[in-house]
């Protein structure tokens, strides 16, 4: 019986990928359009059409640690950022005034 061969960083990577969902519940790739495409390719689509997201904003205390990270489809970055935005602006507003 021959050994299962073992994946690659970017099959692992990939397989990861695919199991992302978006806030709506639908994955980020379908399953059945990854179908046609290698490893590769899926972890390329994800890089183009995904941005990095601070969760908590830099400007309210936020780091750039990965733990502080996401992944976020463009449609929904523009959407949490537009909320982001306010908050930063309240926090600015109501903060200690020098």
């Amino acid at each position: 019986m021959s050994s299962r061969r073992q994946l690659t960083r970017v099959e692992r990577y990939a397989m990861v990928i695919l199991e992302l969902k978006r806030g709506t519940g639908e994955a980020v790739i379908p399953r059945d359009r990854a179908k046609g495409m290698t490893a590769d390719e899926i972890v390329a689509e994800f890089e183009r059409i995904t941005q990095n997201d601070h969760i908590t904003p830099r400007a309210l205390g936020g780091s750039d640690h990965v733990s502080n990270m996401q992944p976020l489809v463009e449609g929904e970055h523009a959407v949490k950022t537009k909320g982001d935005v306010k908050s930063i602006a309240k926090t600015r507003r109501i903060g200690p005034k020098e």
